[in-house]
This record gives structure tokens, sequence and C-alpha cells, in this order.
């Protein structure tokens, strides 16, 4: 099924009473679109968290659940910034679209920033 279509969307909402999802990779604005035609018992909301890395870090300190140092960055010299505050290896991630490792870049060392930066833009 593609999850990019309104009519498909429209026509399986028609044929359901109830639906889930199992994974995040669904394009939430489509989810929130189907949650108004049928029952769909986990929500919009929480696919809208999970599938956006700064929001559910925030969402899970904000309920007191221990999270690893982050911090939203928009250029490679605050890469270089996080990794001397921290004194280790960053991982840069993308906020949105990574997965098993995709859209994620280890930064040694701060010199290398730069092009873990740019790499990930590209992605």
């Amino acid at each position: 099924m593609r999850y990019d279509s309104s009519e498909i969307l429209e026509e399986f909402a028609r044929l359901a009473d109830l639906v889930a999802y199992e994974f995040e990779n669904i394009p939430h604005p489509m989810v929130a679109e189907l949650e108004q035609r049928v029952s769909l018992p986990q929500g919009s909301y929480l696919l809208s968290i999970c599938q956006h890395r700064i929001r559910e870090k925030q969402i899970l300190r904000h309920l007191s659940i221990a999270t690893v140092p982050f911090q939203s960055i928009d250029s490679s010299r605050a890469v270089a910034e996080c990794h001397q505050k921290w004194k280790a290896p960053v991982l840069l991630k993308t906020c949105m679209g990574g997965y098993d490792g995709k859209g994620q870049r280890k930064v040694d060392k701060a010199a290398d920033a730069k092009a873990a930066f740019q790499d990930l833009k590209g992605d």
C-alpha cells in the first residue's frame, strides 16, 4: 500500500473499522487524516513525536525519563562546540527519517564535524 495517496487512504478508511500502525515510517499527515475517518487507538500525536528525534527527547525529559545529553544543532560549528562541551565523541543524527544507523554520523574529533554535518545534509 502506498502511504502518500489520499485516494488510497480514503478507500482504506472506508473498508476499515479500526486501524493500527506498527512502525513509525508512515507519513504523519496521512495518519492524522486517517484518524479523522476511522478509529485509530494509537492516535497520530504519538507518531508525530516518535518521528522527530528532538521532540521525542524533549518529551522524555518532560516526563523525567533520562536521556543522553543532546542538543539541536544547525551548523558544523555547533557540532564541534558539542564535541568540545561534552569532551567525547558525539553522534550527529538527523531529526527525521533515520533508522538502523541511517541518518547518523559519529564525530570522533571536532575537526570531523564539518564533513559529518555536510554528509547528513545530503541524506
